[in-house]
């Protein structure tokens, strides 16, 4: 039909974590972000049925290392670097 689509942030598990500006979603931490996609009608097109689903963001896992280090009897410690 060429209508245009709106998009609608129905909800965000945590609260808050997801934003939609302009189509675009941006989802800031894990959690549960919940959208709608509707399209109304104008003669001869009749509304498409409005669409809803639910994407699901998990943590990501941390790595955290350190860089070998090592030091002499009687000196002080050394700094620890960590790699993420």
């Amino acid at each position: 039909s060429g209508l245009p689509v709106a998009f609608e942030l129905v909800s965000s598990v945590p609260a808050g974590i997801a934003t939609l500006s302009d189509g675009v979603l941006t989802v800031r931490g894990a959690g549960s972000v919940t959208v709608r996609a509707v399209q109304p009608g104008a003669f001869p097109f009749k509304a498409a049925p409005a669409l809803t689903r639910t994407i699901k963001v998990n943590k990501a896992p941390l790595a955290v290392t350190f860089a070998s280090a090592s030091r002499l009897v009687g000196r002080p410690n050394p700094t620890f670097t960590p790699i993420y």
